[in-house]
């Protein structure tokens, strides 16, 4: 089995305020390929 295959998961928890850019961050995470 290769490394790649056995990479460990990770969570990641974004929280915030209404109106803290959230939606952003997300939007940004899933650009890097999160």
């Amino acid at each position: 089995m290769s490394t790649s295959a056995r990479r460990p998961k990770h969570i990641l928890l974004v929280t915030g305020m209404s109106g803290a850019g959230k939606s952003t961050v997300l939007r940004t995470l899933e650009d890097l390929g999160w």
